[in-house]
C-alpha cells in the first residue's frame, strides 16, 4: 500500500484551518533549489522544473526497488528570507523543497538524476539541486485556505497565538503548498504557514540555514 508521508507525519501537515498550533519538527530530508525573485519570476518555476521530475522518478525507482516503500510524492515547500531594505522581486530568496521518506538516499536522488537526463528531460537548475536534512525543531504553524494573497492575515492569528503564549518568532515563514494552484480554485487553495519559534526570555537557538548556497 502506498505511504501517505503527510498521514504519517500528520501532525506537522494535517491541521484544521485557522487553528495556531505549536510543533517540534523532525530532521526530515529534503530535495531543495534555493534561488531569488519573485514568486511569478521564471526562476521559480524553473526550480519547479528540476524538483518535481527528480521528487516523482526516485519514487518509481523506489517503487520498483522497493515495493513495500511506495509512497506518495510529498507538496512543494518554500522556505522564505526576505530582504528588507530592497523593494519588487530583489526582495526575495527562497528554498524550494520536497520531502522526503527515509528510504530515499543519495544515490537513488542520482540515479534519478541520470534518469531524467537519460530521457532527454532538461532540468534547468540541475547544479543547485541538492538532498539534504533540515532539522527545524520548535515551530509555530497555522493552515490557510483561500488565496495565497490573504496568507498575512492567517499570519497575524498565529502570531498573536504565539505572543499569548510567549514566544518570538522568525520574521518569515516555511509555506507548504497542497494544492496545484493551475488547477484548484484560488478559494479552495490550501497552505500551511510555518516559523521556527523560541521562548521570549531566551535568545534566539541557532538554527540551520537554508539559504547559503542559493547563488
Amino acid at each position: 500500500m502506498k505511504k501517505d508521508y503527510k498521514k504519517i507525519l500528520k501532525q506537522f501537515y494535517l491541521k484544521k484551518a485557522n487553528t495556531p498550533a505549536v510543533v517540534d519538527v523532525p530532521k526530515l530530508n529534503y530535495l531543495m533549489v534555493s534561488g531569488a525573485g519573485h514568486p511569478d519570476d521564471e526562476s521559480f518555476s524553473l526550480a519547479a522544473q528540476t524538483l518535481f521530475p527528480v521528487s516523482y522518478v526516485t519514487k518509481f525507482i523506489i517503487k520498483a526497488a522497493r515495493p513495500d516503500e511506495d509512497f506518495t510524492v510529498m507538496p512543494m515547500e518554500v522556505k522564505w528570507k526576505l530582504d528588507r531594505k530592497q523593494h519588487g522581486s530583489k526582495r526575495y530568496y527562497w528554498t524550494m523543497m520536497i520531502m522526503q521518506p527515509e528510504c530515499v538516499t543519495n544515490d537513488f536522488v542520482e540515479e534519478a538524476i541520470a534518469t531524467v537526463k537519460r530521457k532527454k528531460k532538461y532540468l534547468p537548475y540541475e547544479t543547485r539541486l541538492r538532498f539534504q536534512a533540515y532539522n527545524e525543531k520548535l515551530s509555530g504553524q497555522i493552515l490557510h485556505i483561500g488565496p495565497y494573497k490573504a496568507m498575512d492575515q492567517t499570519f497575524e492569528l498565529l502570531k498573536k497565538e504565539l505572543t499569548h503564549q510567549g514566544y518570538k518568532w522568525e520574521p518569515d515563514s516555511h509555506d507548504i503548498y497542497y494544492n496545484d494552484m493551475r488547477r484548484t480554485p484560488v478559494e479552495k487553495l490550501k497552505s500551511l504557514i510555518r516559523v521556527r519559534i523560541w521562548k521570549k526570555d531566551r535568545s534566539m537557538c541557532t538554527l540551520d540555514d537554508l539559504f547559503h548556497q542559493w547563488q
